[in-house]
């Protein structure tokens, strides 16, 4: 079961189980840490090898032992299960873990979460740490209240690959540091309606990609996003997400 939806390259997120724990006994909800990995390789049906988690380009070396709750994003969904930290080596220059499943999978959908596969032009900026900028009309490049054109020169161009109602993946030639503070832009069609957002984000995890030298791939998070703004999202991506499948059902 697990070789069948848990592919390589899928995306995890780690959170320590005593951590979790605690806020439960607690009754809190304080922020749980959270580490980022990829599957590199499902061995059998309880072991995956997955990288090191990095936090601002260091290596976060977990232990043996250690215990995790892991969310695994997938081509079938988000699945959740809880893992154990079997072993750990360095295998050519890349750290790795061999992880045991120490409970069934399960899927589940975190609405703010799901991310919608896509290709977006988008643009962005990076601003101050700890900064955000409001969204306005005069805020948005290349456009003003009286519809007249704004410098881009501090923008960027990217492209979004995948979008969900709490961040998104994109790739640009900018290279971003783990922790930098951006505004991004994206434009988005609802059936006959266009809209505009501007959103502050925070990069949580910044590489070159592999296979096309000068290009960055960055993931980031939004800061302190509208209600209104991440429930429009939502349902786009959810709207998008069933457009794509009743097309593909048309095939």
């Amino acid at each position: 079961m697990v070789e069948r939806i848990i592919t390589e390259g899928s995306k995890v997120e780690l959170q320590r189980l005593a951590s979790v724990a605690q806020n439960r006994r607690e009754g809190t909800d304080k922020e749980v840490k959270t580490y980022y990995s990829l599957v590199s390789e499902v061995l059998d049906e309880d072991r995956i090898k997955i990288t090191m988690p990095l936090e601002k380009g260091r290596i976060v070396s977990l232990s043996v032992n250690s215990r995790y709750n892991a969310c695994f994003y997938t081509p079938h969904g988000l699945y959740q299960g809880r893992i154990i930290v079997v072993d750990r080596y360095k295998e050519g220059n890349i750290f790795m873990l061999v992880v045991e499943l120490t409970s069934d999978l399960t899927k589940f959908q975190r609405r703010q979460y799901y991310r919608l596969g896509c290709t977006m032009d988008i643009v962005y900026k990076k601003i101050e740490k700890d900064a955000e900028i409001e969204f306005t009309r005069e805020s948005m490049p290349d456009a003003n209240e009286d519809g007249d054109e704004v410098s881009r020169e501090d923008y960027i161009e990217g492209v979004a690959l995948d979008i969900s109602g709490g961040g998104m993946r994109f790739t640009s030639e900018q290279k971003l540091a783990e922790g930098d503070d951006i505004f991004v832009v994206i434009e988005i069609q609802y059936k006959d309606d266009k809209k505009i957002y501007g959103l502050n984000a925070r990069v949580i995890y910044s590489q070159p990609l592999t296979n096309h030298a000068g290009k960055y791939e960055h993931r980031v998070e939004y800061k302190n996003i509208n209600g209104k703004v991440r429930e429009d999202l939502i349902k786009y991506i959810f709207d998008e997400e069933r457009r794509q499948r009743k097309k593909e059902s048309e095939i």
